[in-house]
C-alpha cells in the first residue's frame, strides 16, 4: 500500500458535544447525558459513560460518575456521543454577502485581487445571522459545530478563509488564503485560458512579493504566504494540477494545503513525499476526449469519507492501470 496522503486530525473541544435535538452549548442549567458510548476525540472510548454539563461546559466525563438528583438527565443508552464535527471546506453564509464586496481575479496579473476577510466580516454582518440560523438546520443537527468558510472557487487567489463556530463565534478570521487551480478557475474568466497562464500569474505575484514591489493588501497577503504565516489552501483535482501546486509550493516555500484532490491517488507518492496535508472533498475526475476533466458530485459525507480513508487508497499498480 502507498503511504497515506492525508493526515486526518479531528480537532476537538470538550466544551461541546453534539446532540441531535438539543443545543447543549446554549444550556445554562446543568445537564447529564448517561449510558451512551462516548468518543472523547483523544482516542479514548468510554462505554456506558456519563457527561455532565454546566453552563454549556463539560464538568465531568467518565464512567461511574455520580449524578446529582436535581440535574436534568438524558438517557443515551445505545447511542454514540462524539465531539462536534468540523466541515473543513464550505461556503456557508456567503450567499448573504453583497457581490460588490467580493472583487474577483481578472484577466491580467496586475488586476489579481484578494478580498480581505476581516473587512468582509465587518462590512457584512448578515453573514453571522445566516450562520447562526444554520445551527438550527442540518449542520448542527448532523453533528457539525465548526466550519471553515472559503471564498468562491473561481479565483486563483480568492480571499481569506475564516473558521467559525456555528454559534456565531469567529475562531480565526484569517485562517488561510483560498485559491483554485484547474477547471474552476479556468471557466470563471476570459483569461487566463490556460493552466500555464494561471501559474504564470501566481508566480509573478510571488516574485513581486519577494522583491517587495507589490503594495496594498495583495502584497501583504502574498508576503504572509511567503513567510508561511498564512497557509495556502488550493482547490485542485486532476493529477497534473496537484503536481503543479506541489511544484509552486516547493519553489516558493509555501505552507500548502490541497483541497478536494480527487485525483490524489494517482500522485499519492508525490503528495506523501512533500508532506502536504489534504482535505479530501466530494469531487471526481473523469476522462473525456480531451483528457482528464473535473466533475463535482454531491455525495453523502459518509461515502466520501469511506472512499478517502487513507488505508483504502489504491496501491501503485492500481493507480497506474
Amino acid at each position: 500500500m502507498l503511504k497515506s496522503i492525508t493526515n486526518f486530525t479531528l480537532v476537538t473541544s470538550l466544551v461541546c458535544f453534539c446532540w441531535p435535538q438539543q443545543n447543549l452549548i446554549a444550556q445554562e442549567n446543568r445537564v447529564a447525558i448517561q449510558g451512551g458510548t462516548i468518543f472523547t476525540g483523544a482516542g479514548d472510548i468510554i462505554e456506558a459513560g456519563t457527561i455532565i454539563f454546566e453552563g454549556g461546559k463539560i464538568v465531568s466525563l467518565g464512567q461511574d460518575i455520580s449524578v446529582p438528583s436535581d440535574i436534568e438527565t438524558i438517557d443515551a443508552d445505545g447511542l454514540f456521543i462524539t465531539p462536534g464535527y468540523i466541515d473543513a471546506y464550505s461556503h456557508i453564509g456567503l450567499e448573504s454577502v453583497p457581490a460588490p464586496l467580493q472583487p474577483y481575479a481578472t484577466d491580467t496579473p496586475d488586476e489579481l485581487m484578494l478580498f480581505d476577510r476581516e473587512n468582509l466580516m465587518n462590512a457584512s454582518r448578515p453573514i453571522m445571522p445566516k450562520l447562526v440560523e444554520a445551527t438550527e438546520s442540518q449542520w448542527l443537527r448532523t453533528g457539525i459545530t465548526t466550519v471553515y468558510v472559503s471564498p468562491g472557487a473561481q479565483n486563483l487567489a480568492g480571499g481569506l478563509g475564516v473558521i467559525i463556530k456555528l454559534t456565531g463565534a469567529i475562531v480565526n478570521e484569517r485562517a488561510a488564503v483560498s485559491g483554485s487551480f484547474g477547471e474552476s478557475a479556468l471557466n470563471a474568466f476570459e483569461a487566463p485560458t490556460t493552466r500555464q497562464g494561471m501559474v504564470a500569474i501566481l508566480r509573478q505575484k510571488f516574485i513581486s512579493a519577494q522583491e517587495d514591489t507589490q503594495g496594498g493588501e495583495d502584497g501583504r497577503v502574498f508576503a504572509q504566504l511567503l513567510s508561511r504565516s498564512l497557509p495556502f489552501r488550493v482547490l485542485v483535482n486532476t493529477p497534473d494540477d496537484i503536481l503543479t501546486a506541489l511544484r509552486l509550493a516547493d519553489e516558493f516555500g509555501l505552507n500548502l494545503v490541497l483541497d478536494s484532490a480527487a485525483g490524489g491517488h494517482v500522485v499519492a507518492q508525490a503528495i506523501s513525499d512533500s508532506g502536504t496535508p489534504v482535505v479530501v472533498g466530494p469531487a471526481i475526475v473523469g476522462i473525456g476526449d480531451g483528457g482528464p476533466y473535473e466533475a463535482f458530485a454531491h455525495t453523502p459525507p459518509q461515502q466520501t469519507s469511506e472512499s478517502a480513508h487513507p488505508h483504502r487508497l489504491p496501491d501503485s499498480s492500481l493507480a497506474s492501470s
